[in-house]
């Protein structure tokens, strides 16, 4: 699914197997196992995106996972970039929540967070004093992440958030 003419001719061009449409009731009953959003979430106003996960209730099988990423305020980055912090520089951010605020977003939206995570840091530099010992942490765990596949950093502890939901 994607709207941007843009997104979906790089999408093609990417996977020439891929199949893209831009209106999910095209979309059948039950049909999808996963859903994928990277970086979309803050994009989308609350009212918005209950419609969609509407949508995304309509068309995911019982079983089926939902993955969410979006910028993590009052993550660790946030919490030392402050009114600097990457998150706000996209003016096309228009909903950022803190990790209690998206688990209440979800709670109300029958959403069931069974995993989080978070993708470490990126944004450099960091200056700080004081968290020296916290950020080789960080780092040896993104290092991890990326060498294994498997998350292992905390929720608050980077950049962004990384959501798994199911329906409850």
């Amino acid at each position: 699914f994607e709207i941007s003419e843009y997104a979906k001719n790089k999408a093609k061009n990417n996977n020439k197997k891929s199949i893209i449409i831009n209106n999910l009731d095209k979309l059948d009953d039950d049909s999808i196992d996963i859903i994928i959003a990277l970086h979309v979430i803050e994009h989308i106003n609350d009212n918005t995106l209950k419609k969609i996960i509407l949508n995304f209730k309509r068309i995911l099988k019982s079983s089926g996972v939902i993955i969410l990423a979006t910028p993590a305020k009052n993550g660790f980055a946030h919490k030392i970039k402050k009114e600097k912090w990457i998150g706000f520089s996209d003016k096309t951010h228009i909903n950022l929540k803190t990790f209690e605020e998206w688990k209440s977003f979800f709670h109300f939206s029958n959403l069931i967070l069974f995993k989080s995570s978070n993708d470490g840091l990126w944004d450099f530099p960091y200056k700080t004093k004081n968290n020296k010992f916290e950020m080789l942490g960080i780092f040896y765990k993104m290092i991890l992440q990326i060498f294994t596949g498997k998350l292992y950093l905390s929720h608050d502890k980077g950049e962004t958030f990384i959501f798994f939901l199911k329906f409850g």
